[in-house]
């Protein structure tokens, strides 16, 4: 049985300028607001805890007096994070919000449930240039809300350089933002609410994915063979028709696929199967496991891979290394490495795809 590499088992990749980026929300708290997290002798961060209740860990985070936060760069190459100073104007918190890594830039969008103005907050925080030198620039950008108000929604973005914010907390709503026009438009709703989903885009970017979740509508169902025939929508880029219910059949009962804060992703050149990690239960169950779902035969799949350790990965943040690998940071900034040849099926042939 395989293992996925965490950061300090990777091996050395070839690569040049090749970062994953997170806004660091698990800060140590002072009187004055929350700032830089403990760093471990791995070069990963940790999570500090002084609230001696652990249910009350999650008050603890997300806003200051500031609006000051710390971003987090990891370096792929280096193998090591690198921390920054980063001001959020109108907020002092960042609750509600999601993220979403493209290319050199961060975006964060949503709105915190206390908040009572239309539409959803989005912020572009560049990093095109060479460390934050000078920290009175360190200003995330201000872009056009959305139409609606979503709370920690699922983010993605397309080949065409569009960010999907679908659904939310209580949200059915879907939009689209085109980073090269600066606007928003409507996408088509979702049949029910959808919180804490993975979506995933095919390898040639036709459709969308989505996975798990958390729904009003089916929070009390168990985690069997019936509540699967839900989990997965899709929507054609192209028509912009409606989302569909994939009936969804597997012989496994094992695999659960109602999970949610987990990761999707594909690699470059596998249209056959897309990968689900980590991520938890209705049970709060933490999963380190690697499944696959193959759009062929829409059915889920175990890989017979683990992750290091179990993982959250609410805002999905990740990066393809190259073809053969993906990078991942999960919400207490571990990183996990996941290569491809572990992942498929032991028969299955490249010069299929």
């Amino acid at each position: 049985m395989g293992a996925i590499a965490c950061c300090n088992e990777m091996s050395s990749y070839k690569i040049t300028d090749l970062h994953i980026y997170q806004i660091n929300r698990y800060v140590k708290y002072t009187n004055d607001y929350q700032f830089i997290p403990r760093r471990s002798p791995l070069g990963s961060l940790s999570f500090i805890n002084n609230v001696s209740n652990n249910n009350k860990t999650k008050k603890q985070y997300l806003k200051n007096k500031k609006g000051e936060f710390i971003l987090l760069s990891y370096d792929i190459e280096e193998q090591n994070f690198e921390e920054f100073k980063i001001t959020f104007p109108i907020i002092k918190s960042i609750e509600g919000m999601s993220e979403l890594n493209i290319d050199k830039k961060l975006f964060l969008c949503g709105i915190s449930p206390k908040q009572q103005n239309e539409g959803s907050f989005l912020f572009r925080i560049n990093l095109d240039r060479n460390g934050f030198e000078n920290e009175e620039e360190n200003i995330a950008n201000v872009l056009i809300n959305s139409q609606h108000s979503h709370i920690y929604p699922s983010l993605i973005h397309d080949k065409n350089g569009r960010i999907l914010c679908i659904g939310g907390k209580g949200q059915i709503q879907c939009e689209i933002y085109d980073l090269n026009m600066n606007k928003w438009c409507s996408l088509p709703q979702l049949p029910n609410e959808r919180y804490k989903c993975s979506l995933c885009l095919d390898t040639k970017g036709d459709f969308v994915y989505l996975f798990g979740g958390i729904s009003q509508d089916n929070v009390n169902e168990k985690d069997d063979e019936s509540n699967a025939e839900i989990k997965i929508l899709r929507m054609n880029l192209d028509r912009l028709l409606i989302w569909e219910n994939l009936i969804i059949k597997n012989n496994n009962r094992n695999i659960i696929v109602n999970r949610v804060s987990s990761a999707a992703f594909t690699f470059k050149y596998d249209e056959d199967f897309i990968f689900i990690v980590g991520g938890e239960d209705s049970n709060q169950n933490i999963f380190d496991n690697v499944i696959r779902f193959s759009i062929k035969n829409l059915k889920f799949e175990t890989t017979g891979i683990k992750l290091k350790n179990k993982a959250i990965f609410a805002n999905q943040n990740g990066v393809s290394i190259d073809e053969q690998t993906y990078c991942l940071i999960d919400n207490l900034n571990g990183i996990h490495i996941i290569e491809r040849h572990d992942c498929l099926p032991i028969d299955y042939q490249p010069d299929e795809i």
